[in-house]
């Protein structure tokens, strides 16, 4: 049932009750939604409101609607278009969907090329970082593999307080007393390896997502940067971009 006080609209509400149901395996790819006059009856609405949750739903391409037939669930990608900096663990609860985080393995190495410039080093720092390598699923499958470098003191911190399972930028957070800020983010097209496509259960020589993040804490501090390979059918990226309009300041005279 919907709740009727939310200042979502009721369409809205259903729409992402039924994308969560598929994002946690309930409606696997290829199978059919109950019928409208099911849905109407699950969640106490008209039919004009799941009729229109459903075309939205198909807009997105979660599902396809097939005439005489009714509608069949397909890949369904989480939606990462939060304005804010949020983890995946984060942006997995605001979605309504459970997620996991499998710590594959942790290193520590002397800064690299890459790491100095992400936090700003010169080219003579040695600096020691910790990398933690973290297979992020949801119920439906691996969503990404990711590598997630920070200072070793900061690693060390946060391995005490226990890295399993956890959000790293609640972590930082705790660790740090302050919260993660802003992130610039670079995403390209990529063919995993091999190796990569066996743990993602992905189709080799198929076309991915190469992320590369660097997060900045409110004090302006880079604190992380991370290396990641998302597929392609479980996650999607939505930016929106705006026209600065230039304002003309009337000559005053003086």
């Amino acid at each position: 049932m919907v709740v009727r006080h939310n200042p979502i609209p009721l369409y809205e509400q259903v729409k992402r009750s039924i994308k969560a149901q598929i994002l946690d395996g309930h409606f696997p790819a290829g199978e059919m939604l109950p019928a409208e006059r099911e849905l109407c009856e699950q969640f106490d609405v008209s039919r004009i409101t799941v009729k229109r949750a459903l075309d939205e739903l198909a807009a997105e391409r979660t599902v396809v609607r097939l005439q005489g037939k009714g509608t069949m669930v397909v890949n369904a990608p989480l939606e990462d278009n939060a304005p804010r900096v949020e983890g995946f663990s984060k942006m997995c609860r605001r979605l309504g969907v459970e997620s996991n985080s499998h710590v594959l393995d942790i290193k520590q190495f002397p800064a690299d090329a890459l790491v100095r410039k992400a936090f700003g080093l010169s080219s003579d720092d040695n600096s020691m970082f910790m990398g933690f390598r973290r297979l992020l699923s949801i119920p439906s499958g691996p969503v990404a593999l990711v590598t997630s470098i920070v200072p070793l003191a900061l690693g060390l911190q946060m391995v005490e307080l226990g890295v399993e399972g956890a959000s790293f930028y609640d972590l930082i957070s705790q660790c740090t007393g302050h919260r993660p800020e802003r992130s610039s983010e670079v995403i390209n097209p990529i063919i995993p390896s091999p190796d990569v496509c066996e743990i993602l259960e992905i189709n080799p020589a198929s076309a991915h997502f190469h992320s590369r993040v660097i997060t900045y804490l409110e004090t302006g501090l880079p604190i992380e940067v991370s290396f990641g390979v998302y597929v392609a059918d479980k996650i999607q990226w939505t930016a929106e971009r705006y026209e600065i309009r230039e304002e003309v300041i009337a000559d005053s005279g003086g």
